[in-house]
């Protein structure tokens, strides 16, 4: 759930490891990077309703942080399975607990700041393609960060990776 930035280079993990993976977003722009990352299917959020009962996902990953995307991926993940949050909502999210508890859904979240485990693995993975171009929006001055980086951020006008150039 999210092909932001964030999803995107989770999407590229996901896929150089052999995952199947289905990404839904709300831009169809960044579906299609995310298919060029190696995401089997796309879809628009709004056409994920109806997934046959047989294909419900072991594991969802929301990544965008919108409320809507963690209640759905509550209710997209199969019984048994796991959600993992890496998306930082703005506001208290509401979610049907009761429901995660009866299908005994997982719920894991994670910032993925192990660093002995995380960034050997993550390099590997980014040396192994160039996928700069589908992940990073823009490169800002170290001098230009606030108005360039994270004033977009916080607006929620990025939409990919903002990189420091020190």
């Amino acid at each position: 759930m999210g092909a932001g930035g964030i999803g995107r280079l989770v999407v590229a993990a996901a896929a150089a490891r052999g995952a199947v993976v289905h990404v839904v977003d709300v831009d169809p722009a960044r579906l299609d990077e995310a298919l060029e990352l190696g995401a089997t299917t796309g879809r628009l959020a709004g056409d994920v309703a109806g997934t046959p009962a047989g294909a419900a996902p072991d594991v969802v990953i929301e990544a965008s942080g919108a409320a809507p995307a963690l209640r759905s991926a509550l209710d997209l993940v199969r019984p048994g399975g796991r959600v993992v949050m890496l998306g930082l909502p703005g506001a208290p999210v509401e979610l049907a607990v009761r429901q995660a508890v009866i299908a005994e859904v997982d719920l894991r979240s994670s910032s993925a700041h192990v660093c002995d485990t995380d960034i050997p693995t993550a390099l590997e993975v980014l040396a192994a393609r160039r996928i700069d171009h589908l992940v990073v929006e823009r490169v800002v001055p170290l001098d230009q960060v606030v108005e360039e980086a994270f004033d977009p951020m916080a607006a929620g006008s990025l939409t990919g990776k903002a990189v420091i150039a020190i």
